[in-house]
């Protein structure tokens, strides 16, 4: 049976740079034997987290409102249960699009769990490709990488960010830089 890994597209663009990224990373690993689930958030239909704080009532714990009108809730539940999930995701003003941000705030029913000790994710990695236009901008990942840290931490997942510049379309994805990321994901 083979490896099974978790991708994520936090692209709102289905045939964007860091959706075509994405699709190629995914190639890749299965063609060295991994079994590979794509969740694009461009694709799929899902509620942003409204902050309405429900999940950290005693009598909700835990639970979102949204859980049974969308798969976020159980894509997080196989967050808890593999080791390697990769995020590819944009940047936009240095930082993640608002639709890849309101995914990550949904994580808030399952952050509710851990802080009460009503969460078991053995250790894992969250690898992240973040792919920006910019050329230029010495802080350019930071923020981005600081929110996946405490959004990965969540699920028992460390982070490893490969920063990519100078790619504002998929016309910009050259061998050189499917190479780098394909090097970042080896396991």
């Amino acid at each position: 049976m083979s490896e099974k890994i978790l991708l994520i597209s936090g692209s709102p663009n289905k045939n964007g740079t860091t959706e075509t990224l994405a699709l190629k990373a995914k190639v890749f690993l299965e063609a060295r034997g991994y079994s590979v689930r794509l969740f694009s958030l461009a694709r799929e239909q899902f509620y942003a987290c409204q902050g309405c704080q429900r999940c950290m009532q005693d009598s909700f714990l835990g639970r979102c409102v949204f859980e049974s009108k969308d798969n976020i809730y159980s894509l997080f539940q196989e967050m808890l249960i593999l080791r390697k999930v990769f995020f590819f995701a944009p940047i936009y003003f240095y930082h993640l699009p608002g639709r890849c941000k309101g995914f990550i705030d949904r994580a808030q029913s399952f952050y509710a769990l851990q802080q009460r000790n009503k969460l078991n994710a053995l250790p894992g990695l969250l690898k992240a490709v973040l792919v920006a236009g910019r050329f230029k901008g010495n802080k350019l990942f930071i923020g981005t990488e600081l929110t996946l840290t405490y959004f990965a931490s969540i699920f028992c997942l460390s982070v490893k960010v490969c920063g990519l510049r100078g790619l504002d379309a998929p016309k910009h994805i050259s061998q050189q830089v499917e190479e780098k990321v394909f090097s970042f994901l080896s396991i």
